[in-house]
């Protein structure tokens, strides 16, 4: 990729902007340099708190007045702190009381924050918030149009010193100080803030460079002061973060991330964090414009960058959870100002939540598709690593819903805080243990069209197939090159794995190892990705995704796809099959059109903790959790390895976090094939031994395949073939896509087929039943 920021990138960044957005650039361009000054202006001197306020002008009075403004409950955002007593008891019994809250705030103030979901960062007693907690250096006090992000001197990605500067940590200090009414938290929350102010004068620094970080940073201000008020406050702090709050909101006010070819979660963000804002601060001059600007915007993006069936546009599951936690924050602004967002937003939440909860699955957790941060909006949780199951609970009952069939007890801690212990109801307030869940138990298979995502399941096992566009807008910034990825869980764990994101911009051979086809499990033609990568945040020529067959039955789930990412290398054309037999097995057929000879390789990515198992097969084994076996048909000329953190290129790593990255074993079949050509896989996910043999017969079926997969109960035979060929043998014959034949003691007693056929734009599935042939043989007729 080269330098990001050097002279191409910056070519095609501009050629990826509309006449307009060039034009808005060009006018903001000239506001910055109007503003700029020669250095830095302490906030005192550039703006007096009285005249930003709706109270008293002089500045005697004003002190007192925000102190009471702050401490009577008006504005209240977390409608969970309006009644202490009830809120305590309701968290108590999902196992999420005080202790825990104190002990979390034990923590922050011995220096160490919660980060990227993940880990933590220490930040010392005194942060220094300029401090870049990787590198160990400081960002310079600069103007902050002229702050480079990509050229920065070695300083590194500033997701770090801005995962610092969102300061989440401040709720948590106040969530401890309502739980336990203990005045050194208050105090801690107050001074953290002010020292902010002092050590970043408004508009200088890395910290003003970010509309975003702005948006956060105010609303954990909000979330914070909204349970302390102003208790820990010194004499004068009032009147200086009234100031602070007003020039930060201005600077975000004009500069929204309006832009037509970058307009995606960060303005999602930014018009929450003005709606929280104006709801929050209501004595704040033009407070009633921010809020009204702020949800104009929310509702609008909300409706624009979420689908139908409640996928954010961007392809990115960390991001998806994040614009709800935005919404939520919404719903809550609204409902502090007597009002809601609009039915539709409304509606939108709880189609999030349902996406968020079915592609989490049994665990709670769901896979790394697409870019991911750890980026939060909410800190009203003590512990990390379940954000998206507690933000999907919160959106459902936000929608009037039942939470996601998998949410734990405990996730429905942030919903306490956000709308009260009425409004979460019996769900809260059953005495029920912290681990138990609180939905329904049985998993449903699900498909999400407009959004690209196909989710097989049954009790135990349960799968993610993308099949969408790229990303979002015309640089897709945080998709990854993934069309027809599967990710696998087996009872909560997950097995084959998204490898995740692992940085932005520290190292750009990783950045783009992340986010290129060879890292998913899927296949890649010839070395190359499936759309083509321009910089850390930019893409050109894109794989467009066709959604064949989805079919969901009693016995299985059946997947098919396809895309035309390799159309310019020989016209290459790659579909999908995949099969989940609900006894627990995963048939996995990738068929290869095309001319010429060609290097093919097939991923399967497995997750961190996996190792090889004894014995030469394709087993997988965890400390105390499940297995798996692959097996695989090749054509001549491709072979199966096992790759395991390979550096030159880069193969066999995951990242669970943002700047985490861990060697993890991927099996790798590849190899220089003449096309057209077809790969078979068999994934079996269990627990102790496998019970489950699957045997695939593949002669004479012009690109169709016969599996065959014994366990206990019986048979199951299924068949793979090409639409439109058609295949005969002593068992089966017929034009058809695929047929499932179940055999129970020897004694066959079903058949299910399911053919399709193109109908303008749509799929026609019609499955056929009872085509038993007399005398025991079995057989499928086309359809007449």
């Amino acid at each position: 990729m080269g330098n990001p920021a050097g002279p191409m990138w910056k070519v095609r960044r501009l050629l990826a902007m509309s006449p307009a957005e060039v034009g808005l650039r060009v006018v903001r361009s000239i506001v910055h340099r109007a503003q700029r000054s020669r250095r830095p202006v302490a906030q005192s001197v550039m703006l007096s708190p009285e005249s930003v306020l709706t109270g008293p002008t002089a500045a005697a009075d004003v002190c007192a007045w925000l102190e009471r403004e702050l401490s009577d409950g008006r504005g209240r955002l977390l409608a969970g702190a309006r009644d202490v007593p009830a809120l305590s008891s309701a968290l108590r019994d999902l196992g999420a009381g005080g202790e825990s809250a104190v002990a979390a705030a034990e923590s922050v103030l011995e220096g160490s924050v919660p980060a990227f979901g993940w880990t933590t960062i220490d930040i010392g007693e005194g942060p220094d918030w300029l401090r870049d907690p990787v590198s160990g250096g400081r960002w310079p006090l600069e103007f902050w149009a002229d702050m480079e992000f990509r050229e920065n001197g070695g300083l590194g990605d500033p997701r770090y010193v801005w995962e610092v500067n969102r300061q989440h940590h401040l709720v948590t200090l106040a969530r401890a100080h309502v739980l336990s009414g203990e005045a050194r938290f208050a105090e801690r929350v107050w001074g953290d803030i002010t020292s902010w102010i002092e050590a970043n004068p408004p508009l200088f620094g890395i910290n003003w460079s970010s509309p975003l970080e702005i948006a956060i940073r105010l609303m954990s201000w909000a979330m914070a002061l909204d349970l302390v008020g102003a208790d820990g406050a010194r004499e004068g702090d009032a009147a200086l973060v009234a100031a602070s709050v007003s020039l930060q909101a201005g600077h975000l006010s004009d500069n929204l991330s309006v832009y037509a070819s970058s307009r995606n979660n960060h303005l999602i963000g930014e018009a929450a964090g003005l709606l929280v804002t104006g709801a929050k601060f209501p004595f704040l001059r033009g407070a009633e414009r921010l809020a009204r600007r702020g949800r104009r915007a929310l509702e609008r993006e909300l409706i624009a960058q979420v689908s139908k069936d409640g996928v954010t546009r961007e392809q990115a599951f960390q991001y998806h959870s994040f614009v709800l936690e935005f919404a939520l924050l919404g719903v809550a602004a609204a409902a502090s100002m007597g009002t809601s967002l609009a039915p539709q937003c409304v509606e939108t939440v709880g189609r999030m939540s349902r996406f968020l909860g079915d592609v989490s699955g049994m665990g709670g957790v769901p896979p790394g598709v697409g870019d991911g941060d750890g980026g939060r909006a909410l800190a009203l949780s003590d512990g990390i690593g379940r954000q998206a199951a507690q933000a999907a609970a919160a959106g459902a009952l936000a929608a009037g819903e039942t939470p996601p069939r998998y949410s734990a007890a405990v996730d429905l801690a942030p919903a306490l805080w956000l709308f009260g212990s009425d409004a979460v109801g019996e769900l809260a307030g059953r005495g029920i243990d912290g681990h138990e869940r609180v939905g329904e138990a049985v998993a449903v298979s699900r498909s999400f069209p407009e959004g690209g995502y196909f989710v097989p399941g049954g009790e135990e096992q349960h799968g993610v197939i993308d099949c969408g566009p790229l990303g979002y807008l015309s640089v897709a910034a945080h998709g990854h090159a993934d069309c027809l990825s599967l990710s696998v869980s087996h009872r909560g764990q997950w097995i084959l794995v998204d490898p995740g994101t692992y940085c932005y911009h520290r190292d750009a051979l990783w950045r783009d190892h992340f986010r290129s086809t060879p890292a998913h499990n899927t296949v890649s033609v010839d070395g190359l990705s499936q759309s083509k990568m321009l910089g850390p945040f930019m893409w050109g020529r894109r794989a467009r995704a066709e959604q064949i067959a989805w079919v969901t039955e009693r016995a299985f789930d059946y997947f098919e796809g396809a895309h035309d990412g390799y159309a310019a290398t020989g016209g290459v054309r790659h579909r999908r099959s995949v099969l989940f037999g609900k006894r627990g097995y995963w048939l996995v057929v990738d068929h290869l059109e095309g001319k010429g000879r060609h290097r093919i390789d097939a991923t399967f990515q497995l997750a961190r903790g996996f190792c090889r198992g004894p014995g030469d097969g394709l087993v997988f084994v965890s400390d105390g959790g499940p297995a798996v076996e692959f097996r695989t048909w090749l054509p001549g000329g491709m072979t199966t390895e096992i790759i395991e953190g390979a550096d030159a290129p880069p193969r066999g790593w995951v990242s669970d976090g943002f700047g985490r990255k861990d060697a993890a074993p991927a099996v790798l079949a590849g190899g220089v094939v003449e096309l057209p050509a077809t790969l078979l896989t068999a994934v079996v996910p269990f627990d102790g031994v496998n019970v489950i043999d699957v045997d695939c017969l593949t002669g004479g079926w012009n690109g169709g395949a016969v599996f065959e997969i014994a366990f206990p109960e019986g048979l199951d035979r299924v068949l793979f073939g090409t639409p439109g060929v058609s295949l005969a043998d002593e068992r089966f014959s017929g034009t058809f896509g695929f047929v499932t034949d179940r055999e129970s003691g020897g004694e066959t007693w079903g058949l299910d087929i399911t053919e399709w056929t193109k109908a303008g734009s749509g799929v026609i599935h019609e499955p056929v039943a009872n085509v038993l042939l007399a005398g025991g043989t079995r057989g499928a007729r086309p359809r007449p």
